[in-house]
């Protein structure tokens, strides 16, 4: 739990780590930059697999599919939530 509690005080610090543990855990956070438009540079990441061009694509891919799902369920919830309000005022009667 150390080495866990370690990587997350420090993930912002702009660091690679030579122990799996920790570097593990900042190149998932830093996988997530695409998020934001950042391509996540390879200098910052500390393990080869994180490095390579194939796992950066499909960290790319991972974020473009996470914001154009998260996109679709937020358009799906206002249109239904405006069908909820149509329906209501629609059928709505005083008892």
């Amino acid at each position: 739990m150390g080495l866990l509690g370690f990587a997350c005080e420090e993930h912002t610090n702009g660091d690679v780590s030579s122990d799996p543990t920790v570097g593990v855990c900042w190149d998932a956070d830093r996988s997530k930059l695409w998020r934001v438009a950042i391509r996540p540079d390879p200098r910052w990441l500390s393990t080869k697999a994180a490095r390579s061009e194939e796992c950066i694509g499909w960290a790319r891919e991972l974020a473009a599919g996470a914001l154009f799902l998260g996109g679709a369920v937020s358009e799906l919830r206002t249109v239904m939530s405006r069908i909820v309000r149509y329906y209501d005022h629609t059928t709505s009667t005083k008892c």
